[in-house]
């Protein structure tokens, strides 16, 4: 995320949402708003000013559930060949492992009636979770009614869900010592891809300024998060520059029990060209996955043992899979094998990289954005953008809020659903966006990595996860520990 802004522009709305005064965004703004304070404390003394605005805002609002935000955009191609991964094409989850879900039917399940659009166009319906301020990501339980939320103050939520409603459970906070500030409070929860059996969950959040942790718990509905084992954890040196940004992104599992994630470059630019440590990468590795146990081993497949160390002599760390990212802050993995991630740029560019092959470096710190010289050895985003008021992406999308910042999500691709709740138009579609204008677009590729579809789908700020529920619907969590539901957006027969 950008770490500097303009508070004007970073919540500035449309005017027409003030006008009317029921966009969710409005509803759920002194909330965001809270929040971007604690993210970007040299907002603090614009906060009393636009807190005056906001309660009008909100005051205004009179319980509307709903925003409906859709255009379409056009597409690009960019060439890059898959060089095998080791995905069976068997997960569609995209690595997020759900099951379950057998017993929701087909009928729509939030009243979705009239005729489907021409093409892929999504409005966001509001659900109001309890307790929920400050959510980072959430996991649906293998019978798709709970949904586990991590919480950046450092607690875990728990959540009943039926028929779109959700009822409090519980909340805990996990035991550990952990700093909040920045990036640095539990940003991750993710399910073990045999919870049913084990019920072992999996976040990542910072110990302190030096050290950020991957950790295992077994969960218990009753007792909470049980059994803290630290699975993975990097720590900066004394004397080495400190930050809270930067840390570990998205998770998700492969084939066999490999666990994947995005690992950011700790604010320390140049690490990311660095292959001896796992900073500014995509890591692999085989959790410890015993009651009591910790740490990990390495799978088959990574630099050190794919390239023989790159074939550059250097020791290699031994979880790296590609190189070259800056802030991965989240991505998802299809069903070939290949991962999808959004990598949030420094000055000029946001990028969707799509990684295919071990050994890949997609050019953090060298260059941002697609190479203009000296490219040998570099790969190209699949797609990006620029921070300008006139690109295509701001112009395609009429809802866009006028931000000067820029900070791109990724969210979990949709395959092989067992409800399709989209008519067959979310197929193989990745959603992604910008978290501070709040565009949504889908995009697609296939088997050779050429790009088929980049269009406009929809308008949602500041969202923080995007991920796939057994019912066969897609929720979105926003920056204020606010969910959505994402639905086609049916016109009316009337």
């Amino acid at each position: 995320m950008a770490k500097s802004y303009q508070v004007r522009q970073i919540l500035a709305l449309p005017g027409s949402v003030l006008e009317a005064g029921c966009h969710p965004t409005t509803q759920t703004l002194a909330t965001v708003m809270k929040q971007l304070f604690t993210f970007f404390p040299s907002v603090y003394r614009s906060a009393l000013l636009l807190s005056v605005a906001v309660a009008a805002a909100v005051t205004a609002c009179d319980g509307a559930k709903e925003s409906s935000d859709l255009d379409s955009g056009g597409g690009s191609s960019v060439g890059g060949a898959f060089g095998g991964m080791g995905g069976n094409g068997e997960d569609p989850s995209g690595g997020r492992n759900h099951t379950g879900g057998s017993d929701f039917g087909d009928a729509p399940l939030y009243g979705e009636k009239g005729t489907p659009p021409e093409s892929l166009q999504l409005r966001f319906q509001h659900i109001n979770i309890p307790q929920t301020d400050g959510g980072t990501d959430l996991a649906f339980l293998p019978s798709g009614r709970e949904i586990l939320f991590s919480v950046r103050s450092n607690f875990l939520l728990h959540v009943g869900f039926e028929d779109g409603v959700a009822s409090f459970k519980n909340k805990w906070q996990l035991g550990e010592e952990a700093i909040t500030a920045g990036a640095c409070g539990p940003s991750n929860i993710l399910l073990d891809y045999e919870y049913e059996e084990t019920h072992f969950i999996y976040t990542s959040y910072c110990v302190n300024d030096r050290v950020t942790r991957l950790m295992r718990y077994t969960f218990s509905p009753e007792e909470g998060p049980q059994d803290p084992a630290v699975i993975f954890e990097t720590e900066l040196a004394e004397g080495q520059a400190l930050d809270e940004w930067h840390r570990i992104g998205s998770m998700g599992w492969e084939d066999n029990g490999v666990l994947w994630f995005l690992s950011g470059d700790h604010f320390h630019d140049e690490w990311a060209q660095v292959f001896e440590n796992p900073m500014g990468s995509v890591q692999r590795i085989l959790p410890n996955r015993q009651v009591g146990g910790e740490g990990h081993e390495i799978p088959e497949g990574n630099m050190e043992i794919s390239m023989g160390g790159a074939g550059q002599g250097e020791s290699v760390d031994p979880g790296l899979f590609a190189y070259g990212f800056r802030s991965p802050w989240r991505g998802t993995r299809d069903s070939l094998g290949r991962y999808w991630i959004g990598d949030v740029g420094l000055v000029d560019i946001e990028e969707v990289n799509l990684v295919t092959e071990v050994g890949q470096n997609f050019g953090w710190n060298v260059h941002e954005g697609p190479c203009l010289s000296d490219c040998e050895g570099y790969q190209d985003p699949l797609v990006s953008y620029d921070r300008s008021e006139d690109h295509p992406y701001i112009e395609q999308d009429p809802e866009t809020v006028d931000s000067s910042q820029r900070a791109i999500w990724v969210g979990e691709i949709y395959e092989n659903p067992r409800h399709d709740r989209y008519a067959g138009m979310m197929d193989g579609v990745v959603p992604y966006g910008d978290l501070f204008t709040g565009w949504v677009r889908g995009l697609r590729a296939d088997d050779e990595g050429t790009v088929t579809m980049d269009r406009s789908i929809g308008n949602l700020p500041y969202v923080t996860a995007w991920e796939i529920s057994p019912d066969g619907y897609a929720y979105a969590l926003d920056l204020g520990g606010q969910l959505h539901v994402a639905l086609l957006d049916f016109q009316s027969e009337n």
